[in-house]
């Protein structure tokens, strides 16, 4: 089961990646522009990806949630693109660092309301890959939307052929 988390948790970064790519060949202003979509904006969707990533990453290493990426967040693109990377390369590092297969390992931890559940490792991480996967779709849409053309598949599928 660690391989096959592992094996997801690449394709995230990988759909991140490509994703990023075109969103990054946009002129400036573009990704703040309303869209029709789960948020306002590219921009807004991808800070949510890069909240969610970043909260259950903190619950995977048994972490107390004080705060998340765009509670306070100042930067441009570039450094949004970079910690959602950064994220998705740290969820990678943190099932490798796993010394055993743990990935039916309960873990305990609270939502944002303060209600407590408990959720199997694998359920995480195939939650957090779905989680992005939805909201990458969005995104694409949004990048068709401002008139972005020739986007390359990032379907898992794709990714398992590499």
């Amino acid at each position: 089961m660690k391989a096959q988390l592992l094996q997801h948790l690449q394709y995230n970064l990988w759909a991140n990646t490509s994703t990023i790519a075109f969103c990054k060949s946009l002129p400036a202003g573009k990704l703040q522009e309303t869209c029709i979509g789960s948020f306002p904006s590219i921009e807004k969707t991808w800070l949510h990806i890069w909240d969610a990533q970043a909260i259950w990453l903190d619950r995977l290493n048994q972490q107390p949630i004080l705060s998340w990426p765009s509670a306070n967040f100042e930067g441009g693109d570039l450094a949004i693109f970079d910690g959602i990377l950064q994220s998705s390369n740290d969820l990678i590092i943190k099932i490798q660092s796993l010394e055993k297969d743990l990935s039916n390992a309960t873990i305990s931890y609270k939502n944002m309301t303060g209600m407590e559940y408990k959720s199997s490792v694998a359920d995480i991480i195939f939650h957090v890959v779905n989680h992005s996967t939805f909201h990458r779709g969005q995104i694409i849409n949004m990048l068709q939307g401002l008139g972005v053309e020739n986007i390359e598949s990032t379907d898992m599928i794709t990714f398992s052929r590499l």
